[in-house]
């Protein structure tokens, strides 16, 4: 009952959230402009029509290919980082630095090295789901039993086995969470760059918008980068639930 009950819930919020909003829109007179109804907003989109979903689509795959561009990075370093500790030793700070630097300042520089095109949307998405990535993979592949990793040796297992047999299934629970935060900030790296150069995608339809004081289609594209960000978290979930089932196993046990 109380697991029907949590899928209702946040429906039934967004339910409330779009009824208050239709009445404080009608009610106080608020101009579309300020604050569209949600009938503004549907009505906008009906005008933009087809046009919508290249911009969609143009935005979805910039966020993928920052994705598993910097994922793959991410878990390359890992495993460099676990075996040669001098490495990380030597690396991971600049890999904490970089991570502190803002999305908005780099964006305009990867223009300039890369040109307008759709590379610097995925190199600046990718930038910013490497550092979750590395630091989840990275604890993933050091917290092993010991006692296992020596049971493997006794076995004469080499490095290599070791590493697929052992330390990788044991990272993916870890990998897994970071994909869920990483998945969602490379759609926000996708759109900070479409900011900075581009002819489609949602963000630049956002700043296009902003230019023209076109409040209803500001927020129909706002409210598709979030429902984009939302369905290639549930994908990750998706993915996640099939290739780890273990882990959705111990997270609900512990929930329980």
């Amino acid at each position: 009952m109380n697991n029907h009950f949590d899928k209702i819930l946040p429906v039934f919020i967004l339910v409330i959230i779009i009824f208050g909003w239709i009445i404080a829109t009608k009610f106080f007179s608020i101009p579309s402009y300020i604050l569209p109804s949600p009938f503004d907003i549907i009505e906008s989109a009906n005008k933009i029509g087809s046009g919508f979903w290249r911009d969609f689509f143009v935005t979805f795959f910039e966020s993928i290919g920052g994705f598993f561009l910097g994922g793959i990075t991410a878990i390359f370093f890992a495993i460099i980082f676990v075996h040669y500790k001098f490495l990380e030793i030597s690396f991971l700070p600049y890999a904490i630095a970089m991570k502190t630097i803002p999305v908005v300042a780099i964006a305009p520089l990867l223009v300039i090295w890369f040109g307008a095109g759709i590379l610097p949307k995925i190199i600046l998405s990718a930038l910013i789901c490497f550092f979750p990535i590395l630091i989840s993979s990275l604890k993933g592949m050091k917290e092993v039993d010991p006692e296992r990793v020596d049971l493997f040796k006794s076995f004469g297992a080499s490095t290599f086995q070791t590493f697929i047999w052992l330390r990788l299934p044991n990272s993916l629970p870890y990998l897994f969470t970071s994909f869920r935060i990483a998945v969602v900030f490379a759609v926000i790296g996708a759109v900070v760059a479409e900011f900075a150069s581009a002819n489609s995608g949602l963000g630049f339809k956002i700043m296009l918008a902003s230019f023209h004081v076109d409040t209803p289609s500001m927020f129909l594209y706002i409210i598709s980068v979030s429902l984009l960000s939302m369905l290639l978290y549930f994908l990750v979930v998706f993915i996640e639930y099939v290739t780890v089932p273990w882990s959705f196993s111990l997270r609900n046990l512990i929930n329980d």
